[in-house]
């Protein structure tokens, strides 16, 4: 573990971000409990615990607010050596994250400084969950707790046994301990001392045929496999229900989502009681990851179109056409703006209306960004494929 200084040296270093950007403004046509049913920590609107920022994997947050200008600038935080597949996590001002080249950082936002930086000695694939001062996070077969203000390590697990040819994905923290999912079965993991309890196991594969992350809502668990979604039940292990999808869609890349009592992967809407399917999709299949939802739209990225679609009956209500690329990171939702980031193209979009508050455009690959990101007091984090962690802010008026 190593504390040192990196934004202040490497800005003076590099200077502000311009070459190869273009920012355009303007240019294109309570429901989600913070951490809730099973956590201790009193999330502020700011904080950002977990992948998808809450237990239901709801990607918004009342309160919480990014750029909202016309326009943004970007401005370099930290240099790491290799990009990762995960995005980062807020907890009470301090940004934490894992990246390719095997480390997990802590970056106080205020002062731009790196706290610590935790070597995993391997690429952490996805982002840290924070829960009661301790960061938990994942590689391969093994569950890390890190303490959150010192960055010392308290105890390392492995979950999975070395037969098992999977990984394991973000752990939720509930009551109960943390549940993680990884070679196809659900776990869970007590946080005093790291003891490790099978839930569930869902299919014989011998590779990952999961959605990767579960949403967890009413003591219960849902994932997807390739054609059928899962309820399980939390206490016992038992599956409540399943639904089949007759048009034989891959919904593995799709985290669910819970949502007043319905169950959103792929195109499809499900009853939480039963998973009825409630409706479909009416702008077709969505590329993953999982949309986003607010109380009343769901946010989709669909064939080179973000667009905003009506909880209730699955009727598009805006849309806004991007590059064509079908990847990108889960939106991010805040009172009154949707936060699309997909590799060169980055966008603010009013909720009510579809209209582009700002839009940021790159050609330089990079400086694409296609992991899941963060927004708090006026900016948004993200991680470049190049290897940095960006603040995206909106210039004040002078």
């Amino acid at each position: 573990m190593e504390h040192a200084d990196t934004r202040r040296e490497w800005l003076t270093r590099c200077g502000a971000v311009t070459t190869g950007l273009s920012l355009i403004g303007g240019c294109l046509d309570d429901v989600g409990t913070p951490v809730g049913n099973g956590s201790d920590d009193a999330s502020t609107s700011d904080d950002w615990r977990m992948y998808g920022g809450d237990l239901q994997h709801t990607g918004y947050r009342s309160g919480m607010q990014g750029p909202t200008g016309d326009s943004v600038e970007a401005e370099p935080m930290v240099e790491f050596e290799q990009p990762g597949e995960s995005g980062p996590t807020l907890v009470d001002g301090t940004l934490y994250f894992n990246t390719g080249d095997g480390y997990v950082y802590a970056i106080d936002l205020e002062s731009g400084e790196q706290v610590w930086r935790y070597d995993l000695e391997n690429a952490g694939y996805w982002g840290p969950t924070v829960h009661d001062g301790v960061v938990y996070t994942t590689f391969q077969h093994k569950l890390f707790a890190i303490d959150a203000a010192e960055g010392e390590l308290i105890w390392e697990r492995e979950v999975l046994s070395s037969s098992v040819r999977g990984r394991l994905y973000s752990p939720r923290p509930t009551d109960d301990g943390l549940i993680v999912q990884g070679g196809n079965e659900l776990h869970r993991v007590e946080y005093e001392a790291g003891d490790v309890t099978s839930l569930a196991e869902l299919d014989d594969g011998w590779t990952n045929s999961l959605s990767a992350v579960p949403a967890i809502d009413d003591d219960a668990a849902y994932l997807a496999s390739d054609e059928t979604v899962y309820a399980i039940d939390l206490a016992t292990g038992d599956v409540r229900w399943e639904f089949q999808n007759e048009e034989a869609i891959d919904l593995r890349d799709y985290d669910p989502v819970v949502v007043d009592g319905t169950v959103f992967v792929g195109p499809y809407a499900l009853d939480i009681a039963n998973g009825s399917k409630r409706w479909e999709l009416e702008a077709g299949t969505p590329h993953n990851p999982s949309p986003s939802v607010d109380g009343e739209h769901a946010y989709y990225n669909v064939a080179g179109t973000w667009l905003a679609a009506d909880v209730t009956t699955g009727e598009t209500e805006w849309t806004v056409d991007v590059n064509p690329d079908p990847r990108g990171a889960k939106p991010v939702v805040t009172d009154d703006l949707v936060y699309f980031c997909r590799g060169l193209d980055l966008a603010a979009i009013e909720t009510d209306s579809g209209t582009v508050r700002w839009e940021y455009y790159t050609d330089d690959v990079d400086i694409s960004f296609w992991n899941p990101f963060v927004v708090s007091d006026g900016a948004l984090y993200a991680l470049s494929s190049g290897g940095t962690c960006y603040a995206f802010t909106s210039p004040t008026e002078e």
